[in-house]
C-alpha cells in the first residue's frame, strides 16, 4: 500500500490541497545539488584508525536498512577516531545517511545528534536546504522507486556495484512548495507507524507459536 501510494504521490498523480481546498503550486524540477547544502561520506580505517577497540560505533552499509540504524553488528571505535571521521562528514541531526554500493538507497533519517557512532566511506552523509526541503520529505525522496531507477542507471562498477556522489548531485528531482511536502511527509510517516506495528504485533506472534510448540513437543 506504501509503495504504491509514493508512486502516486511522486508522479504527482495524487495531489494535496492547502487549508482553503486550493491546489498547491506546481512542482519545481531541480538538480539534486541545488537541494542540499552539503554531502560527504565517513573514513576507511586504512591508515587511520584500528578496529574493534573503544565504545563508539562504526556504521556501515551493512547497519542501514528499511529506514532504520542497527548497531548490533557495528565494528567498535575508540574516541580518536571518532574526532577523526567527525572532520570529514560532521554529522548532525536531520542529516541523512545512505549506502553508496550495495544496496544502493538504503537510507537512516538521524533523528537526534550522533554522539558515539559515525560512518565509512561507503555512506554518503546529505543535508538538506532546509529552505528548499524538509528533511523527512528528502528521505522519501531516497526512498521512492524513481529514485532507486536513477540509481540502478547510474551505477558503476563490475563486482562492486556503486554510486558516485557526482552521479547523486546530478540526478533530477521535483519539489512541491514545502506546505506540500509538509502534508506528504506527515501522511507518509503515519503509514511508516502503522507499518511498525503491524510488524511488531507479528513478532509477537512468531514467539507465541513458538511457546505454543515448545510445549507440545516437550
Amino acid at each position: 500500500y506504501k509503495k504504491g501510494v509514493m508512486q502516486q504521490i511522486f508522479s504527482q498523480k495524487l495531489r494535496f490541497k492547502d487549508e482553503n481546498g486550493k491546489d498547491y503550486p506546481d512542482w519545481e524540477e531541480k538538480n539534486f545539488n541545488e537541494i542540499i547544502e552539503r554531502t560527504s561520506t565517513g573514513l576507511n580505517p586504512r591508515q587511520n584508525f584500528t578496529l574493534g577497540k573503544g565504545n563508539n560505533y562504526y556504521v556501515t552499509i551493512k547497519n542501514i536498512s528499511n529506514g532504520k540504524l542497527d548497531f548490533k553488528s557495528c565494528e567498535m571505535i575508540d574516541d580518536d577516531a571518532l574526532k577523526l571521521i567527525k572532520k570529514r562528514s560532521d554529522l548532525s541531526k536531520n542529516d541523512i545517511i545512505m549506502s553508496s554500493i550495495g544496496n544502493i538507497g538504503e537510507a537512516y533519517l538521524l533523528k537526534e545528534e550522533p554522539t558515539n557512532w559515525n560512518i565509512n566511506e561507503s555512506v554518503f552523509m546529505i543535508r538538506s536546504k532546509k529552505e528548499v526541503v524538509m528533511p523527512l520529505f528528502m528521505y522519501y525522496i531516497l526512498s521512492n522507486d524513481y529514485t532507486k531507477r536513477y540509481f540502478e542507471n547510474n551505477m558503476t562498477g563490475s563486482s562492486f556495484k556503486s554510486i558516485k556522489i557526482g552521479d547523486l548531485k546530478l540526478m533530477p528531482v521535483e519539489i512541491p512548495c514545502l506546505e506540500e511536502q509538509q502534508k506528504i511527509a506527515s501522511f507518509l510517516s503515519a503509514i511508516d507507524v502503522q507499518i511498525e506495528g503491524v510488524s511488531k504485533k507479528i513478532e509477537q506472534t512468531k514467539l507465541f507459536k513458538k511457546g505454543l510448540l515448545q510445549q507440545m513437543f516437550v
